[in-house]
C-alpha cells in the first residue's frame, strides 16, 4: 500500500507472494479448515502486485517476486 513512497528510498522490491497472500487473505494454506481461501489470483492480490510493480518502474527500480505463484506460468504476466 505504501509502495510508492518505499520505492523512493529502496534499491529494489522482492514480492513474497507466500506471506502476501496467507496475511491479505488472512488464510494458513496450510490449515485444511481455511486453505480455500488462499486464492493467488484474487484481484485484491492482484492489485497489490501491481501496486508495487507500478510504483518500482515509476522509480526506475526493479520488481521481483519469490514464492508459489512465481513459479505459475499463469503468474508469467505479472
Amino acid at each position: 500500500v505504501l509502495a510508492d513512497q518505499f520505492a523512493k528510498q529502496v534499491d529494489f522490491f522482492s514480492i513474497g507472494t507466500n506471506d502476501l497472500i496467507q496475511n491479505t487473505m488472512a488464510a494458513d494454506r496450510m490449515n485444511e479448515r481455511v486453505a480455500y481461501l488462499y486464492q493467488p489470483y484474487n484481484p485484491s492480490i492482484l492489485r497489490l502486485v501491481k501496486m508495487v510493480i507500478d510504483a518500482a518502474h515509476k522509480e526506475g527500480k526493479w520488481a521481483g517476486m519469490c514464492g508459489e505463484m512465481a513459479g505459475d506460468s499463469l503468474a508469467i504476466p505479472l
